[in-house]
């Protein structure tokens, strides 16, 4: 129903206006607990570098993470590594994940214009294939996990396929919880790449709760306040119902710029984080083998 929904702009548009909190609660209800090594739930966070503000903002995030015992994963494009690679080393220095995000970030004004959905299977190959070897070569790292530019609509089955067809990868993290059939929880496609989606935002339900929606989308907007207030919110939702949030950031929006959350913020959400020890807490590919782990044991037993 609700991946249907997704689907139809009008009709999700007059649902958000008229009842968000109905859509939100109905679609989550339908998340099944999983096992998260006797955890009540697994919370990972991302941050995708897509532009080049994202940038300077790397190094104070890197140095706050430092405080904690949990790593973030990094959606890195292969043009950005290209031209801030002791940037992005730092990551990898720090025992941070990478995400392959392609090479080009396509329907990126500042790198590539058209729009990854417009390009050809072999193109988008090209473009998950060369991330990954600029990846291997510049920082001596080999992505398992990738993402979808701007994923939404510029994500499709045939992602997949080509996963398997680059090899190496385990996962995608490139699907909204409301448009997933598992309703936000980790899914395995026909061929065995894993699926995590990024967490819907309870007051926008069809929009992922990223800071990119939160301070700079042109249809709807929170405080830095509002925004640590719904990802607790969001972590809360999920330990009662025993499933994952997996969310994905800018770096950028956590520069204290008018309109924008600052290291104060994320700092209160990591602290939020650290302080519980009921979660599961990690990149988003060690969520990822938490769940794949946990599916062979079902198996078994079965």
């Amino acid at each position: 129903m609700w991946a249907n929904i997704y689907k139809i702009r009008p009709l999700r548009a007059l649902i958000t206006r008229a009842a968000p909190g109905w859509a939100y609660n109905g679609f989550r209800a339908r998340a099944k607990p999983m096992d998260w090594n006797g955890k009540k739930a697994a919370v990972s966070i991302s941050f995708d570098i897509d532009y080049k503000d994202d940038i300077p903002q790397l190094k104070p995030i890197l140095s706050l993470f430092d405080s904690y015992k949990f790593k973030a994963s990094f959606a890195c494009v292969g043009m950005w590594i290209e031209k801030f690679q002791r940037e992005h080393s730092a990551l990898v220095d720090h025992g941070h994940e990478l995400i392959n995000h392609t090479y080009s970030h396509p329907n990126n004004e500042e790198l590539n214009p058209k729009k990854f959905s417009s390009l050809t299977s072999q193109e988008k190959l090209g473009e998950i294939t060369k991330c990954s070897e600029i990846c291997e070569l510049a920082l001596g790292y080999s992505p398992v996990g990738f993402r979808t530019p701007h994923f939404g609509s510029q994500h499709s089955s045939e992602v997949y396929s080509l996963l398997t067809e680059a090899g190496g990868f385990t996962y995608s993290s490139s699907t909204l919880a409301i448009a997933t059939k598992s309703a936000g929880n980790p899914y395995k496609e026909t061929n065995g790449i894993i699926e995590m989606p990024v967490a819907s935002c309870p007051r926008h339900p069809f929009n992922t709760l990223d800071s990119f929606h939160c301070f700079r989308s042109s249809r709807s907007k929170h405080s830095p306040e509002e925004f640590v207030a719904l990802f607790k919110q969001t972590v809360e939702d999920a330990k009662a119902r025993g499933t994952l949030a997996n969310y994905y950031f800018d770096p950028q929006d956590f520069s204290g710029k008018p309109g924008r959350a600052g290291l104060k913020h994320l700092e209160a959400i990591l602290n939020s984080l650290g302080s519980q020890s009921d979660l599961l807490v990690g990149e988003t590919k060690r969520i990822a083998e938490v769940f794949a782990s946990k599916s062979k044991e079902r198996k078994v037993s079965d």
